[in-house]
């Protein structure tokens, strides 16, 4: 894989619901910031399984 890129069309809206959920993450665990990253990866991870809909959806819910 070169340059780290994503290869499908869906790649803009993962990334934006990211965002907006390590914002989420940032507050909630403020004073755990070892916590954070394990929980943003594994939320990305679960992005990942998703169909274009289901992504679309929870693009909607995330990035109002």
């Amino acid at each position: 894989m070169s340059g780290g890129t994503m290869a499908f069309p869906e790649h803009h809206m993962i990334q934006e619901i990211l965002e907006a959920y390590a914002g989420r993450v940032a507050a909630d665990v403020a004073d755990a910031a070892d916590e954070q990253q394990p929980l943003i990866e594994s939320f990305h991870i679960q992005l990942l399984t998703l169909s274009p809909q289901q992504l679309d959806v929870v693009h909607q819910e995330w990035c109002p």
